[in-house]
């Protein structure tokens, strides 16, 4: 069996794993780049899903080196509740995984 290494330029998918929030993509011009404006990131769901979401807050990627799992989620809540002061948002793992081709 042959185990491939590195980037594959040819694959017709996106995914990707982020800490944060998931709203209905109708806030999407709303929030882009206030969210992008405080650090967070932007990720949008599958585009033929019936119920499409928008997914905003950090991959697990950006935790620092002197940061644990734990500094790392308070401090996108910290974020996320700052840009939506009194909205009942819960953060969580969010992970998505779409053929795009």
């Amino acid at each position: 069996m042959r185990i491939r290494r590195g980037f594959v330029s040819n694959s017709s998918s996106t995914s990707f794993c982020v800490f944060g929030v998931a709203m209905g993509i109708d806030r999407c011009e709303d929030v882009e780049s206030m969210a992008e404006d405080a650090g967070l990131e932007v990720f949008y769901g599958d585009p033929n899903s019936y119920d499409r979401q928008i997914y905003i807050g950090q991959e697990f990627s950006s935790i620092s080196d002197d940061e644990t799992a734990g500094q790392f989620k308070e401090r996108v809540v910290a974020v996320i509740e700052t840009l939506f002061p009194g909205e009942s948002l819960t953060c969580s793992t969010h992970e998505e995984s779409y053929y795009d081709g």
